[in-house]
């Protein structure tokens, strides 16, 4: 069944961030390849990850249509470890 439609910067599935939430020990970077316009990075709370949130980069790759707003902003990351922050986007660093 197809997620409902969302605005680009929201997650629609709880288990992407309930899932790293719940391990003991959190990671510095989940990645995730859930296909839905909820692609990007995001942080998610974790009170034993440094700077109390692990970052949650969703890479699936989701285009509305041709020229759109999602084809634009919905590129590669380019993640910069162990800091766990994002340096780059598409093309862009």
């Amino acid at each position: 069944m197809p997620h409902p439609p969302h605005p680009p910067t929201l997650i629609c599935c709880s288990a992407i961030t309930t899932t790293p939430q719940a391990l003991h020990q959190p990671p510095l970077l989940w990645v995730c390849g859930h296909i839905h316009e909820g692609y990007g990075e995001h942080r998610v709370p974790h009170p034993r990850a440094p700077g109390g949130s692990i970052l949650l980069v969703n890479s699936a790759v989701y285009y509305v249509g041709k020229g759109s707003r999602d084809e634009v902003e919905a590129q590669p990351r380019v993640v910069q470890l162990p800091e766990a922050v994002v340096v780059g986007q598409g093309g862009r660093q």
